[in-house]
This record gives structure tokens, C-alpha cells and sequence, in this order.
């Protein structure tokens, strides 16, 4: 697999190598380039957007917490779909109203602090 990636890489294919990197089980990387490409617009975008969404979809709800901010910033940049999960998997997040630059830290505080032992008080 790794040689297959590399290879991919050598020749350009960011979407192929986004695609095998999720294969191999490096969500990380594979949502990091997913997002690259969308992000990016062309003729990969749609469809590493549609990658972008599995990709989370898979991931474990241990793991879901770790891709909140990112996430959301997909949601509020207008990725079809992103909005409904981040509102699905963060309830209590999403109860947090506006995008001023106080309501994002707010919420990126949640992020961070959500998956300790102790409750979070705000």
C-alpha cells in the first residue's frame, strides 16, 4: 500500500492518493488532503468533498470529537451535508448561536475540552 501511495504522489494524483491513504486506515492524512482538494475548487472538488463525508462517517465516535473544528469549518464554508453532522454530532455546539470570533472560540473551547474526565464549565 505504501508503495502504492507514493507512487500516486510521485504522479500528482492527490485525489487517488487521498483515497488510498483513507485505505490504508490514516483518516488524518486522507481527510487532510480530501479537504485540500475541495477546498482548492477544480475538477477533484465535488468529489473529495463526497470523500471528505465518508471519511468522517467512518470514523469512530471516540475520533469524531478530534475533527469537530474541522467539521465545522467545513458546515459554515457551505460543504453539502458537513452542516447537518456537525449539528447531528455536536448538539450542544451547535446550540452555540453566530459566527462572531467569540462564539468560534467558544465553541472551539468545547472541542478541546469535551473529551476530559471533568465536565466543562463555561
Amino acid at each position: 500500500m505504501d508503495r502504492e501511495i507514493r507512487e500516486s504522489r510521485r504522479l500528482g494524483n492527490r485525489l487517488r492518493t487521498a483515497v488510498l491513504l483513507k485505505r490504508a486506515g490514516r483518516h488524518a492524512d486522507a481527510l487532510d488532503d480530501f479537504e485540500d482538494l475541495w477546498r482548492a475548487g477544480g475538477e477533484s472538488a465535488e468529489a473529495a468533498g463526497e470523500h471528505l463525508l465518508e471519511t468522517l462517517l467512518e470514523l469512530e465516535p471516540p475520533q469524531r470529537l478530534a475533527q469537530a473544528a474541522r467539521l465545522e469549518d467545513l458546515a459554515r464554508e457551505g460543504l453539502e451535508g458537513a452542516d447537518s453532522l456537525w449539528r447531528a454530532w455536536f448538539p450542544a455546539a451547535s446550540n452555540i448561536v453566530g459566527g462572531s470570533p467569540g462564539s468560534l472560540a467558544l465553541r472551539r473551547f468545547l472541542y478541546e475540552h469535551a473529551g476530559g474526565e471533568q465536565p466543562v464549565l463555561l
